[in-house]
Formats: structure tokens, C-alpha cells, sequence
């Protein structure tokens, strides 16, 4: 989140992540306040899927304070180790690391509480990451750099006609047939 913080704009955490992570801590820890928290984020994400136009003030300020106390709850259970004296940072634990990160960016967190169009969830960016990893998986490499060019530039032109709502072969036919379809499209 540190390298986040340099960029001068909005961010919001992929609260897919942290539910397998806080679903690691109530599962193999017995963190009860990870279950509470895992709770308290599918609600949210429900609620904001009931009021797509997007939630009131008192709505978001309700689950801020919610999530605040489930926090709360997690800081009283696992303490923070001690400095211990010697340079750098304390070792801690990795809930104690998780209980930092969610209290450091419960901003980012509950961003899609605030905004209607941030998603719960960044996975649409790792599946468009996917496909090259499997051909890389399946191939063992690309041959050349221009094959590595050409699959990106390839797939990225089809994810963006999925994204614009396109057909793909009709668009793909109309491209080789010299019309491309996103011209004039403000991407």
C-alpha cells in the first residue's frame, strides 16, 4: 500500500485477497474478528449491489464504524510485539501484519462502498494477466519477442472489443477487413 500511496489518485484494494487472507486467519488461527470481518465485507458488498446508484453518507459511515470495531476486536486479541531495542522493525505476526494493512487501508478497503463503479474485486485485471501466463505454462516460452508483441497487442484489442460490448468475430472480421471498429470510440 506504501507504493500506492506515491501515486496522486484514488485507490481501492482487491477485497477478494483479503477475504482469502482473512479467511486463512479464522480458519487456521481461530480468529474470531476475521470471521466477523469476512461477514462485515460480504455485506457490504451486498448492500452495495442492492443500491447500485450508490450508497448514503450514513450508510458508508455505518460500515466504516462497523469495520473500526471489528478492527478493534482483532487489535485486542493479538497485541503488537514490543520494539525489542535492535534497529529496523519488530518482527510480527501475520495477523498482527493483516490487522496493520486493513487499519493502514480501510480507505482502499471500503472504496467501493463510496464509489459505485469501483469493483469489490480487481480480478477482471488478473484474468486479462492469465491467458499469457497459461501460454507461457503450456508453450514453455514464446520464440521470439515479436510473438510475445503480437499475443499482448492481440489479446488486448479483443478484451477491449469485450469490454466496448463488441461481438468478437464480427468485429475481428470487420478489422481485417479494413474497418476498425473502436475508431471513434473515446477509450
Amino acid at each position: 500500500m506504501e507504493s500506492l500511496a506515491k501515486l496522486e489518485c484514488a485507490h481501492a484494494l482487491c477485497n477478494a485477497h483479503l477475504l482469502r487472507e482473512l479467511t486463512f486467519q479464522a480458519e487456521f488461527r481461530q480468529q474470531d474478528w476475521a470471521k466477523a470481518m469476512i461477514g462485515l465485507l460480504c455485506e457490504a458488498l451486498k448492500t452495495t449491489r442492492l443500491h447500485p446508484q450508490g450508497l448514503s453518507r450514513s450508510q458508508v459511515e455505518d460500515l466504516r464504524s462497523r469495520y473500526e470495531a471489528v478492527l478493534e476486536g482483532g487489535w485486542k486479541l493479538n497485541p503488537p510485539e514490543p520494539p525489542d531495542g535492535g534497529p529496523g522493525r519488530t518482527a510480527q505476526t501475520d495477523t498482527v501484519n493483516l490487522l496493520r494493512r486493513l487499519q493502514d487501508g480501510a480507505g482502499e478497503v471500503l472504496h467501493f462502498t463510496r464509489n459505485p463503479q469501483v469493483p469489490f474485486t480487481n480480478n477482471e485485471a488478473e484474468r486479462e494477466v492469465r491467458m499469457p501466463k497459461v501460454k507461457l505454462k503450456v508453450a514453455g516460452s514464446f520464440r521470439t519477442p515479436w510473438g510475445v508483441q503480437a499475443f499482448c497487442i492481440t489479446r488486448l484489442y479483443l478484451s477491449t472489443l469485450k469490454k466496448q460490448g463488441r461481438e468478437l468475430l464480427p468485429s475481428l472480421e470487420a478489422t481485417f477487413n479494413g474497418d476498425d471498429p473502436l475508431m471513434g470510440l473515446d477509450i
